[in-house]
């Protein structure tokens, strides 16, 4: 139904076309010739210089009550700041120190040998420097034992800001000591007596008699002839003790005469304290001259014990010798 209907409106639209051109040939006399359509050329493509958008200017017109116009500012692109960077924060200078590089470092009141040490310092020991000397080869530090000091630059590692380290003003040196003046050595003089050596060698218990006995040398050597007294004091009285005749030459072969007949051994000697039984005391032995009496040896000191046993004393050996 939908394409009868469709059909229908062009007959007539044709029909209509028809009438009307009818219409203008009878109005204008002649036909009117048909124009040959001609073919227009495509446009070509031109390209134009870009050029920069200006802003037309808009005249201004004065109001009409005289007064200047208002101008309107045109806002204006601000641009941001180039951030300045900032500069790196410089790595800190440690202050001024040395660190010990000797096994033990002495440490003095002032730059040089001569000054006395206040204390000592060991290796891998670390010190805060606070001064130096004029030519650098000493440091001052803090602190040892409380106090300041200076160490050889010869010792130590030095590190830190070592450019602010300023001289430091010394102590006055100390007083040089005065050199020992060379003292000749005493010669060994020679001693007051003939037997300079008299020792208790030996002395053993015997709970049947006290006595002492020994030997005179000359040298190491055996000598007879020589009279061994005794007394309980030094150089005391013996006389009495001996019972010895006024010229000691007339003496005969007594036992304390060294090297008498009946001694057994040349240079030996002996006297008997006690017969029978042990005899405390103390003694004193030493040998005299035959002819002035004078003591000529160094004296021996003996003491005999009461008891005897272990430990004890009753039987007593004394040497006298030359040297």
């Amino acid at each position: 139904m939908k394409i009868y209907r469709g059909f229908f409106w062009s007959v007539a639209l044709v029909g209509v076309l028809l009438l009307l051109s009818l219409v203008a040939s009878a109005c204008g006399g002649k036909p009117a010739s048909t124009p040959t359509p001609t073919r227009t050329p495509k446009p070509t493509f031109t390209p134009t210089p870009a050029v920069a958008a200006q802003r037309p200017v808009q005249p201004q017109e004065k109001p009409m009550d005289g007064k200047e116009p208002m101008v309107t500012a045109t806002p204006t692109r601000v641009q941001r700041p180039t951030a300045t960077p900032i500069p790196p924060t410089p790595t800190p200078v440690p202050r001024p120190y040395v660190l010990v590089e000797a096994k033990k470092l002495n440490v003095r009141t002032g730059p040089g040998v001569r000054y006395p040490a206040i204390g000592s310092v060991g290796s891998g020991q670390r010190l805060d420097i606070v001064g130096k000397n004029a030519q650098g080869t000493w440091w001052k530090v803090c602190c040892v034992n409380g106090r300041r000091g200076w160490l050889s630059a010869e010792f130590v590692k030095a590190g830190g800001d070592l450019k602010k380290v300023v001289v430091a003003v010394a102590p006055p040196p100390p007083t040089p000591r005065p050199r020992p003046t060379n003292t000749p050595t005493p010669q060994p003089t020679k001693p007051p007596y003939k037997f300079s050596v008299a020792k208790l060698e030996k002395c053993e218990p015997n709970a049947g008699i006290t006595y002492v006995n020994g030997m005179v040398y000359i040298d190491h050597h055996p000598a007879n002839g020589y009279i061994v007294v005794f007394s309980w004091t030094p150089d005391g009285p013996y006389d009495d003790i001996l019972g010895l005749p006024s010229n000691l030459n007339d003496l005969g072969c007594v036992s304390y005469k060294s090297g008498c007949a009946g001694n057994r051994d040349a240079g030996k000697w002996s006297h008997i304290l006690q017969q029978g039984k042990p005899r405390e005391g103390e003694w004193y032995f030493w040998i005299v001259d035959t002819n002035t009496r004078r003591r000529i040896s160094a004296i021996a000191h003996v003491h005999t014990d009461g008891t005897a046993g272990p430990g004890k004393c009753q039987q007593a050996f004394v040497v006298f010798d030359t040297q």
